[in-house]
């Protein structure tokens, strides 16, 4: 069973969630990593709605895997891979995703092709986002599918 998530479980917390999922936490206390993961996750989505994106679903889970961002561009439905990385390295993107997270990604957007199907030609993104000024890097058809 799927579902589609837009905040943390179980947590007590005001949430203000904008069409890209920014959060305001309400003075909650998170763990680092987790907040990171939705800053990363609100500045990926913000980058690429600006481009033209557009959103259809954050944080898609399933069984097999999570989907951070599933957007389409010119009639292409986009899977997106969001990384947060604290310093800025000259380490190869795909280097970010371990071959386990990339098999979970493919199997979770396989799970959502058979929920939502469509016609569309399918890609899968990354977006690195790197150190502390928030860079950001964005990687398209990082797998061949």
């Amino acid at each position: 069973m799927c579902r589609e998530n837009l905040g943390v479980v179980g947590l007590k917390f005001s949430l203000e969630i904008s069409k890209c999922g920014k959060i305001d936490f309400g003075g909650t206390v998170m763990a680092i990593h987790n907040q990171h993961g939705f800053e990363a996750e609100a500045l990926a989505c913000s980058y690429l709605e600006n481009l033209g994106y557009l959103l259809l679903h954050k944080n898609f889970s399933c069984r097999e895997g999570e989907i951070d961002l599933v957007m389409e561009h010119n009639e292409i439905l986009v899977f997106v891979e969001v990384r947060s990385l604290k310093r800025i390295t000259s380490v190869h993107p795909l280097e970010a995703l371990s071959r386990a997270k990339l098999s979970r990604i493919v199997k979770a957007a396989n799970f959502y092709l058979m929920k939502y199907p469509t016609d569309k030609n399918v890609r899968f993104d990354l977006v690195l986002v790197l150190g502390v000024a928030s860079n950001l890097k964005h990687y398209q058809n990082i797998l061949e599918v």
